[in-house]
């Protein structure tokens, strides 16, 4: 084995591959090639060159995007594409059905083979599905656990956060073996149908390999029609909510499914599915509700609508008027009108109920909503007179302790403090709690102040107002004397904006 990350030892890498490449020419020319001697080191030799650990490549990027990005090629390409090619005409080969040969492709080789479909390189992944698909199709005991590995990696995808790159392939081969399996369907064959497929829908990378899912899918249904109903739920069960392309994929597969439905079954699954249909035609992303409303091409969908239609029309006749009314597409709008009057041919007597009993309906809604909201309104208005009364109730008089601080401030103007004022003004004070909200002025605007809470304001004003008529009262007594006759001067009153 040589390492092809490095440009070393080329002249050994070279002489390999004429190797590989004469044998393959010898392969080709010659019959009897595969026999019990020459076996064992052939399966050798393919096991040691194929059977490896995949290197880490671009798609274990979460950005990666294996639709659009390009992938990464395997640089030993040269020599595993001659590798393949042995592998393919062995398994092709009458020489595979001997005993020795049988032998030597054991349950082990055929997981490996199925693991290497992670392989990024597209040519190696086109190889891997010729080659298993051909081992499945000649060695017979081999079926089960090929089915039982491609299940277990469809169980990776769904339950563990990695990218695979061999989904589509797996699902590929799936498809042919699925055509090829006889009716009835065994058990084995729809448990592979329930926790293998159907789990598919809801990996992260679905819309990577959703039509060959839905191949798969549609093959088992085709089958045997009465796994409809319960395929159906599932896929309904599974619907996205948040992503439109996956829902658009959805509405395609659920449209094929709907045309495998029996007679017998119709009635079972079409309140279920109508429902879901009409979910979607809602959907404010235009494509979602244009393929919605292109279900209504399809003559099998207007039959099964048709049949039961007393059961459906109040489901459809609320949402295409809504349609009409409020959606912003036009293409969607035109839809609608269209659906519209296909109803109102299947049954204008029906139709006109189910928009007489919308219409009430929808007059019941806005007065229910008219009354919750002047509901809301009885309670903040409510809520404001209690807190207002709140206030009003453990505030103290400001008013008489500014009154009382302008009288102390005009007799010692004129006479020197008075101690009967200042007593009164002291009693008032002391009634003053700075903890205490105000509204000692319902006017004064909140904005204007610049104060956000007006609790916090009113609370700031009581104290500044206290916090003066104390200083007035001690300043007064302990530093004016009697004797001293001031000049006249004007009432200083409070301003509460301040």
């Amino acid at each position: 084995m040589y390492d092809f990350t490095n440009n070393q030892d080329l002249l050994g890498k070279e002489t390999k591959r004429n190797y590989l490449q004469d044998i393959l020419d010898y392969v080709t020319q010659c019959k009897g090639v595969f026999t019990e001697r020459t076996l064992r080191p052939f399966m050798a030799m393919v096991s040691v060159n194929v059977l490896r650990a995949l290197p880490v490549g671009s798609s274990t990027d979460e950005t990666y995007d294996l639709e659009e990005d390009e992938p990464s090629y395997e640089p030993s390409w040269p020599h595993l594409q001659l590798v393949y090619e042995l592998l393919r005409k062995f398994i092709i080969s009458s020489d595979s059905e001997s005993p020795t040969a049988r032998s030597l492709i054991t349950p082990r080789f055929v997981s490996g083979i199925v693991d290497l479909f992670n392989s990024e390189d597209p040519r190696e992944r086109e190889y891997l599905k010729t080659i298993l698909h051909r081992i499945y199709g000649k060695v017979m005991p081999l079926r089960t656990p090929i089915r039982r590995c491609i299940a277990h990696t469809f169980h990776r995808v769904v339950h563990e956060p990695l990218r695979h790159n061999g989904v589509s392939e797996l699902l590929e081969i799936l498809g042919s073996i699925i055509n090829g399996f006889s009716i009835p369907l065994k058990e084995e064959h729809k448990f592979l149908l329930r926790r293998a497929l159907l789990p598919l829908h809801t990996a992260p990378t679905m819309p990577q390999f959703h039509s060959q899912l839905s191949y798969c899918v549609t093959e088992f249904v085709n089958k045997e029609p009465t796994l409809a109903p319960e395929v159906l739920k599932e896929l309904i069960r599974h619907w996205p909510l948040t992503h439109t392309r996956k829902e658009v994929m959805f509405l395609n597969e659920l449209e094929e499914l709907v045309d495998l439905v029996e007679a017998k079954d119709s009635k079972k699954v079409a309140l279920p599915v109508f429902k879901q249909v009409a979910r979607s035609t809602r959907s404010l992303h235009f494509q979602v509700a244009e393929r919605g409303l292109y279900y209504w091409h399809n003559q099998k969908v207007v039959s099964l609508f048709e049949q039961n239609r007393d059961l459906l029309m109040p489901v459809f006749v609320e949402v295409v008027y809504e349609n009409i009314k409020t959606h912003w597409n036009s293409s969607v709008k035109n839809l609608s009108y269209h659906v519209q009057s296909l109803l109102q041919e299947l049954d204008h007597t029906l139709y006109q109920q189910c928009m007489k009993d919308y219409r009430a309906k929808k007059k019941q809604a806005d007065s229910i909503n008219c009354a919750r909201e002047q509901r809301w309104r009885e309670l903040d208005a409510l809520a404001d007179r209690r807190r207002r009364a709140r206030a009003s109730s453990s505030m103290p008089n400001l008013a008489a302790v500014v009154a009382a601080m302008n009288v102390v401030e005009n007799e010692e103007a004129v006479k020197g403090p008075s101690h009967q004022s200042m007593d009164d003004l002291t009693t008032l004070c002391s009634s003053v709690s700075p903890s205490q909200s105000s509204t000692h002025d319902d006017s004064l605007d909140e904005e204007e102040t610049g104060v956000g809470n007006r609790d916090e304001f009113e609370e700031c004003s009581a104290r500044a107002v206290s916090e003066r008529a104390m200083r007035t009262v001690h300043i007064g007594a302990a530093v004016r004397p009697r004797n001293v006759v001031r000049s006249t001067a004007p009432a200083v009153s409070v301003n509460l904006s301040v």
